[in-house]
């Protein structure tokens, strides 16, 4: 009988206490209110089944008087009340607080008007809060504040925003609520609502904070945010890059552990890639000196030197844990080196530009303009030496890494198992893209034969991933890499060897390209880079030959046929590319054998017919198309 009676009244023991709670927040008494929310606190902590009803929840939360809830988030000590007292208001109000983030829906969170009408009271808290469980719970509810696009502006608008900016260095969980505001907002605002203004501030006000104490953590959260963030966020220029740019040459040189140089290369990244101009400079030209045993290193060598190292040391290993998560953050590190190593190699290509042209008074050269007193020579070789090094690893892992995603029928993986993830395709990971820029620009400005010939091994792998990349309609989205300008660079430089010839015909190159050639570039009429490039890469394939092979005696008919129909008529960029695709046809048709003339003769009459007028109608016979019509008489034509 009892035990019914127990059964009967047991459940209803949460509801009379939950009702007991909501009659106490009716009172007008402020006591009987704080009672009421310290025993909704701990019903809720400890009646799970209430946690999980969305409409008790939001009941309970209408039921709290707005008011006396900001009374208690603001209170402080006075004649009513000791300190010890106010402090346990405010704790209380920042509980109640942080377990309704926590149990409201994501929706209610953002849009209720209530709870964000407490956001900066909770800023406050923090000032007076000598709790770190009430600062962690603070800072976790606005952490959960700031991901609606309304909660995010309003947190980097509010006048209370030095608080956090305060407190950052000691709480890094106030560096991800601000994170979290200036990326949400970004994202759903387009940037159209924050200003660069507000991001400046927040850099230039954590910068100093962070100098001398805990500047890896500081260099994480930055370079999040500037890699995430979409243009129109940050300033085109602004003040604190140069001291930032101090602070990451300053932690690689005193503090050179792996962690720290983690943090200083995707730093160096984000800022190449959002500053390509400015931020070369400032990283590769200016910096502290290292000394080691030899004596003082220039920073720059220092800084090279472990990128390099760094890259060495984790490319080999990234095919072992290609199935596994940790591939994803393996993988970020090493193209984050890649990008560093292709502004490096640009910066230099740059410098000797400088150096070379004649109109620069020799005398004026300084150490900032001239690689050779940036670098000692022998150091310059020895940084030659380790990229040549580091870009051969490079060429056996996208080998490697393509033949992963295609593997020959012989060498099909098993499924993966729980402990695996399936691995991007060759084509989608960023890391790949990043190591083909950096080698298609070594490849190019150093000219050495044996790493072009070992470049020539991953032609085939090129190619497929050229194919994937422009068989996109568009490359708008900057998630999807797009292969295709690295691989047309890379395939000129490659082609220069006997192997990269042969590899290029294997892998069908002529036809894989002029068929994307005629697909994407001749209907929209875009002749500009990829066209123009195309072309150079079809012309190098013909330079060691004497007669066309299969593959380039097919495309024959159509290269001519796309010379004759193109509209000569135009001036300009469009106007230099179709001098050059009529080279080409040029070029072929000398290479033609007699016999493939002969069947296409009604195409290479129209071809000529096309160039005679076109140069005619120039009436400059030392121009372009006159150059063009003079080889052809030259040739019989």
């Amino acid at each position: 009988m009892s035990e019914r009676s127990d059964d009967q009244t047991g459940p209803s023991q949460p509801a009379a206490a939950l009702q007991q709670t909501l009659d106490l927040l009716k009172s007008k008494d402020d006591t009987s209110r704080f009672v009421g929310l310290t025993l909704l606190k701990s019903v809720l902590d400890n009646q799970q089944d209430l946690r999980d009803d969305e409409q008790t929840v939001k009941k309970c939360w209408d039921a709290i008087p707005s008011r006396f809830l900001d009374r208690l988030l603001r209170a402080t000590p006075n004649e009513k009340r000791n300190s010890d007292e106010a402090r346990h208001m405010v704790d209380l109000a920042v509980a109640i607080i942080h377990t309704f983030t926590v149990l409201l829906s994501s929706e209610s969170v953002i849009e209720d008007e209530k709870l964000a009408s407490k956001m900066v009271g909770l800023i406050i808290a923090l000032k007076k809060s000598s709790s770190p469980t009430t600062t962690t719970l603070i800072l976790q509810s606005l952490l959960t504040y700031t991901s609606g696009n309304r909660g995010a502006i309003s947190i980097l608008e509010a006048e209370e925003l030095s608080v956090l900016l305060n407190i950052a260095p000691e709480e890094t969980l106030a560096l991800d609520v601000l994170k979290r505001a200036i990326l949400t907002s970004s994202l759903e605002a387009n940037g159209e609502l924050i200003l660069p203004s507000k991001v400046d501030k927040i850099f230039a006000v954590l910068l100093p904070k962070f100098n001398n104490a805990g500047p890896i953590v500081f260099m994480q959260f930055t370079a999040d945010v500037i890699s995430r963030s979409p243009s129109e966020v940050l300033s085109s220029n602004p003040d604190w890059l140069k001291p930032l740019t101090g602070l990451i040459q300053r932690s690689f040189r005193m503090l050179p552990t792996l962690q720290s140089r983690k943090a200083c290369i995707l730093l160096s990244s984000a800022l190449l890639q959002t500053y390509p101009t400015s931020f070369p400079s400032l990283l590769f030209r200016d910096g502290p000196k290292q000394r080691g045993p030899e004596g003082d290193k220039p920073f720059l060598y220092f800084f090279m030197n472990m990128v390099l190292i760094d890259i060495r040391t984790s490319v080999p290993s990234l095919m072992e844990i290609l199935d596994k998560p940790s591939y994803q953050e393996a993988s970020r590190f090493v193209s984050a080196g890649f990008d560093i190593v292709s502004a490096f190699i640009g910066f230099l290509v740059e410098l000797l530009d400088e150096v070379d042209d004649d109109t620069v008074d020799r005398g004026k050269l300084s150490d900032e303009s001239n690689p050779w007193l940036l670098l000692d020579p022998d150091l310059l070789l020895k940084l030659r030496r380790d990229i040549s090094e580091t870009m051969s690893l490079t060429i056996e892992f996208l080998h490697d890494r393509w033949n992963h995603t295609h593997p020959a029928p012989n060498q099909l993986t098993s499924p993966p198992t729980t402990n695996q993830t399936t691995p991007e395709s060759t084509a989608s990971d960023p890391l790949v893209l990043a190591a083909i820029r950096a080698l298609t620009l070594w490849i190019r400005e150093d000219d050495s034969p044996s790493l072009r010939k070992e470049a020539s091994s991953i032609t085939e792998v090129l190619l497929d991933l050229y194919t994937q990349s422009s068989s996109l309609s568009s490359h708008s989205d900057p998630t999807i890499p797009d292969f295709t300008s690295p691989v047309l660079l890379s395939l000129i430089p490659i082609l220069t060897t006997k192997q990269g010839m042969a590899a290029f015909a294997t892998a069908n190159g002529f036809a894989t390209l002029w068929l994307d050639f005629e697909r994407r570039v001749l209907p929209s009429q875009d002749l500009s880079f990829d066209g123009s490039t195309i072309i150079q890469v079809l012309r190098a394939s013909l330079e060691e030959s004497k007669i066309l092979s299969q593959a380039q005696t097919t495309s024959l008919p159509e290269v001519l046929t796309a010379c004759v129909q193109a509209d000569v008529r135009e001036r300009g960029e469009r106007d230099d590319v179709r001098q050059e695709l009529c080279g080409l046809a040029l070029e072929m048709v000398q290479r033609a054998p007699a016999s493939s003339r002969r069947k296409i003769a009604k195409e290479i009459t129209e071809f000529k017919s096309a160039i005679d007028k076109q140069a005619t109608a120039d009436a400059a016979e030392g121009g372009g198309w006159g150059e063009l019509l003079r080889e052809m008489k030259d040739m019989g034509i």
